[in-house]
C-alpha cells in the first residue's frame, strides 16, 4: 500500500471504500476489525467496527449466537443504524467502555449500565454471571418483561435504542 499510494494516507482514503477495504484485507496481518477501524477512524467512512467487546456484550445478552461471524455482527448494527461515521464511532466507543469496565472475560456486572437488559432479555445468562444473589430479582424482571430479543436474528431499533440509552452515561466515566 505504501508503494501504491506513495505513503499518502489522503490518496489511499480517496479510493472507493469497498475497494480500499479489500486492499487492506489483502495485507498480511490486517483483518476485518483493523481494516474497518482504518476506514472509520482515519477515513470517516460509515462502517461499524466489531471487536471482542462488542461480540462479548451481544453474546452475553443473547443478541447473537456465540459463533456469529464478524460480518453478521456488523450487519446487525448497519441494518438498523443510519450510515453515519460519527454515530458508529460513538456507539463503538460506548461498547468498548462497557466492555473494559464491566463485560470483561470475568464479568463485573455490579454497576453495569446494561445489567437490567441482561436480566430482562437473557435471565439464564444473568443467573450465571450474577450468581445466586440475583436469581430472585432476575426471575421477577424476566416475568414482567414483554420485550423479545431480535426479530429474525436482527437487533430491533428499540433494542439498539435501549442499549444506546443505557450505555450513553458510561461515556462520562
Amino acid at each position: 500500500l505504501g508503494e501504491r499510494y506513495g505513503l499518502s494516507v489522503s490518496r489511499m482514503l480517496a479510493r472507493r471504500p469497498s475497494s480500499l477495504r479489500q486492499e487492506l484485507l489483502a495485507v498480511p496481518g490486517i483483518g476485518p476489525e483493523t481494516a474497518d477501524s482504518i476506514l472509520l477512524y482515519a477515513g470517516g467512512v460509515p462502517i461499524f467496527v466489531v471487536d471482542a467487546y462488542t461480540r462479548r456484550i451481544l453474546s452475553r445478552h443473547g443478541l447473537i449466537k456465540k459463533d456469529a461471524s464478524y460480518d453478521e455482527i456488523q450487519a446487525l448494527f448497519m441494518s438498523v443504524l443510519p450510515p453515519n461515521a460519527a454515530l458508529y464511532n460513538e456507539y463503538h466507543a460506548l461498547l468498548v467502555a462497557v466492555g473494559k469496565e464491566h463485560c470483561r472475560p470475568v464479568p463485573r456486572c455490579t454497576g453495569c449500565p446494561l445489567r437490567r437488559d441482561l436480566e430482562r432479555h437473557c435471565p439464564s445468562a444473568a443467573r450465571r454471571f450474577l450468581g445466586a444473589a440475583g436469581s430472585a430479582m432476575i426471575g421477577a424482571v424476566a416475568r414482567r418483561s414483554r420485550v423479545a430479543v431480535g426479530v429474525g436474528g436482527r437487533l430491533t431499533r428499540s433494542q439498539l435504542g435501549f442499549l444506546w440509552g443505557i450505555v450513553m452515561p458510561v461515556i462520562a466515566l
